[in-house]
């Protein structure tokens, strides 16, 4: 847990004497704590905020109360600056990664919950939140990049069958229960089967490509012949793409996996993972899981965050971190040597005047 981590070392600016006193009951409260807002599923912004806010007030109090040897002024030597520079780095870095992505530290998937898997599908969703299974006849065997429920595909025996139709009061009751959880499914693209151009000719922006699903989950595309301005003319192509490259699922968005299996008390219950196109390169991904009753599906855990397919993929917490604590880091170094510049002709204009 990088965030226990993170607290640990934070202790160590504790004076000496509280921090053998007291580190391991606060990591125990720490840990507690950290449990009680996983349980309640509370804003992770607001626990960092609280938790951390406290710890660095507690750190300034119990260093004014300490003796000379370990006082306030100690704290704040300049030893300890490049540290001071990563906390409050820290903090902005936080809010802006939860700002952005919805998270702090890139949350594990929760497919943990489900100890034996029984059946998987990929299926793709409609506005009704209605699955349709996409028949393929072999999954993925890497994790497929902008795709984010692949991460799942690592928890599933390799002998599984996949299916190839879902049953129909599961697929009710699964609409229903994203609907009720208000998942985003964002924007749904039909493409045509044939590829379909603008009469006026106004380029690459101004055509369809077409898509053709084939029998073994692949899709064909037909990108048309097209003229750009100055009559400048590209051939047309077609190409298949398979469940191993990342475009397949750019074109099959909002889609992902329904799992049924059961957890470790032997109970029946079925877990989602979906990728949703919100908005240009910005995607929702969820995690969803639920306990499989005769009437329908109870909320178990849920998990959801954002990211990007092109420009901002990766930007998250320790790069945020490394762009704002280094210029502060150098610009620290900057004063630190024009002060000791500053220092070495003071004393030697000082020189030279005494000699004078």
């Amino acid at each position: 847990m990088k965030i226990l981590w993170l607290y640990t070392l934070l202790l160590r600016l504790y004076p000496r004497e509280f921090y053998d006193r007291f580190n391991t009951e606060m990591i125990e409260v720490f840990t507690q704590a950290w449990r009680r807002h996983l349980h309640r599923r509370t804003s992770l912004a607001a626990f960092c905020l609280h938790e951390f806010g406290g710890l660095l007030l507690s750190i300034v109090i119990e260093h004014r109360r300490a003796n000379s040897r370990f006082g306030l002024r100690r704290l704040f030597r300049r030893r300890f600056v490049p540290l001071w520079l990563f906390v409050f780095s820290l903090v902005p870095a936080a809010l802006l990664s939860q700002s952005y992505w919805g998270y702090v530290i890139v949350p594990a998937s929760t497919i943990s919950a489900v100890s034996s898997i029984d059946q998987i599908a990929l299926v793709r969703f409609d506005a009704g939140y209605t699955p349709s299974v996409i028949p393929i006849n072999e999954l993925p065997n890497v994790v497929i990049p902008d795709f984010p429920p692949s991460q799942i595909l690592s928890n599933v025996p390799p002998v599984l069958d996949i299916d190839e139709v879902l049953d129909p009061a599961l697929v009710t009751h699964l609409s229903e229960a994203l609907a009720r959880e208000g998942v985003e499914l964002g924007t749904i693209i039909e493409h045509p089967r044939e590829p379909v151009v603008n009469p006026n000719g106004c380029g690459m922006s101004c055509f369809w490509s077409g898509v053709q699903p084939q029998l073994d989950g692949s899709l064909l595309v037909i990108y048309p012949e097209v003229v750009l301005e100055g009559q400048q003319r590209i051939e047309g192509m077609t190409m298949r793409v398979t469940p191993n490259e990342p475009g397949y699922y750019d074109l099959i968005k909002p889609a992902g996996y329904v799992v049924q299996g059961r957890d470790a008390h032997g109970s029946p219950i079925v877990f989602t993972a979906i990728a949703s196109r919100v908005g240009g390169d910005r995607n929702r991904y969820y995690e969803l899981t639920f306990t499989q009753a005769s009437d329908g599906l109870i909320l178990r855990n849920r998990l959801s965050y954002n990211f990007d397919i092109s420009g901002l993929e990766g930007m998250n917490l320790p790069w945020i971190i490394l762009f704002l604590f280094a210029p502060l880091l150098a610009l620290w170094f900057t004063i630190r040597l024009l002060g000791s510049l500053m220092s070495v002709i003071g004393k030697r204009v000082t020189r030279w005047q005494s000699i004078a």
